[in-house]
């Protein structure tokens, strides 16, 4: 390729120079021979203008050839490798490809899953608004609405292990003060809780179809009926008709009622307690009850750790009553062991040796063996245990009498 290249080049830089010598010629011819005839000069110009137009021609003919060739030669190698990368690519990609197919069908699978969810969950919620809006509706009734705070209570201090009449009593008649629960705690205090708090203008305020002026009169109405029930509890005093703290629970059977309230005057809860009046949501009254359990288990625990003392000295003194009589029955096996013995030393000296003469006179069987009686040299096990003997004869004869 470079060698063609370069005659190329030569030929057109000689087609050049031949034009160059020719007009070079012609100027000198026409400076010297003046006398040349014009027709002639033509001629000659003509002739050399043909002769470098023609090598021209050619050279830019073979040139474009030769760089057609080699271009055409270059664009089917490109070609190639450029296939070739693309099929490599191709394979290289496969596995992406494949994974954005799979990630699509799951993209699919997760908008319809999505869109039934968020069908139910809107079916769900209608729903449940309207439920919510019948509860609503039936808690707007005052004794309904006194029963679910009962209930909610009644509902908590089971959760807490706490029984009626054992732990807690309700509707207790003290001075014409009658709580709805009172919770008894250890030592012989107790705890006045009252459930009925106000609700009916927060459940006004959760109805359907209300502007936000008709919700902020609501809110408002609920909150100055709070207000009015702190001070009518702090006025009965229950903390004088009971052995209790200096404070009565106001239970709240709603979470958000009692945050409503707070939201909304944020110092009601301090005024509250300046009157010694406790607000408290479930949850509160929750943590409050679960102290007040632990404190019945520590004393029932400290109860039963008094009887197991109790029940240990009781053992521990009829093991002792049970010593003196194993005592006893020592003393008396040991009298019995030497009584034997006695009789023993009796038969030997002064029966058998009658008993033999028998014998010499043959009046019995000479042939008889006479049977040993042999004596017991033991004596019983003595109590080792100093704290289980009974020293005196006083303890013994106690023991013997148990």
């Amino acid at each position: 390729m470079n060698l063609d290249v370069l005659s190329l080049l030569i030929g057109g830089m000689l087609g050049l120079v031949i034009g160059a010598m020719g007009m070079s010629l012609l100027r000198r011819s026409s400076g010297q021979a003046q006398d040349i005839n014009t027709q002639t000069q033509e001629q000659l110009f003509a002739a050399f203008e043909a002769l470098s137009n023609k090598a021209l021609d050619s050279n830019a003919e073979r040139f474009m050839r030769l760089a057609q060739e080699k271009l055409s030669a270059h664009q089917q190698l490109a070609q190639g490798e450029l296939e070739k990368r693309q099929t490599a690519i191709a394979e290289m990609l496969k596995p992406v490809g494949k994974s954005l197919d799979e990630f699509n069908q799951k993209i699919t699978g997760f908008d319809k899953a999505h869109a039934t969810i968020h069908g139910e969950m809107k079916t769900l919620l209608s729903s449940l608004n309207d439920e919510t809006q019948s509860l609503v509706k039936v808690l707007k009734t005052p004794p309904l609405r006194g029963n679910w705070g009962e209930v909610q209570l009644q509902r908590i201090l089971e959760s807490c292990g706490m029984l009626e009449n054992v732990n807690y009593r309700t509707q207790v008649v003290v001075e014409g003060a009658r709580p709805d629960i009172v919770v008894d705690m250890p030592g012989g205090s107790s705890i006045v809780i009252d459930s009925k708090a106000p609700m009916e203008a927060y459940f006004d305020a959760l109805a359907d179809g209300l502007n936000a002026a008709e919700q902020k009169a609501h809110i408002a109405k609920h909150v100055e009926r709070v207000r009015s029930h702190i001070k009518e509890l702090s006025s009965k005093s229950y903390w004088d008709k009971f052995d209790s703290p200096e404070f009565v629970v106001m239970f709240f059977p709603s979470e958000s009622a009692l945050r409503l309230a707070q939201e909304s005057d944020p110092n009601i809860m301090t005024e509250a307690f300046n009157k010694n009046v406790l607000m408290a949501s479930p949850l509160t009254l929750l943590g409050l009850l679960r102290v007040v359990s632990f404190g019945w288990r520590q004393v029932q625990m400290a109860n039963n750790a008094r009887q197991v003392s109790e029940l240990g000295a009781e053992l521990y003194r009829r093991i002792q009553t049970f010593a003196g009589h194993l005592q006893l029955v020592g003393n008396g096996l040991k009298t019995a062991i030497g009584a034997y013995d006695k009789a023993i030393g009796s038969l030997e000296r002064q029966v058998l040796s009658g008993a033999r003469r028998f014998k010499e006179l043959h009046v019995v069987d000479m042939t008889a063996d006479e049977k040993q009686i042999e004596s017991i040299n033991q004596e019983p096990r003595k109590i080792a245990v100093d704290e289980l003997l009974l020293n005196s004869d006083e303890e013994q004869q106690k023991a013997s009498n148990e």
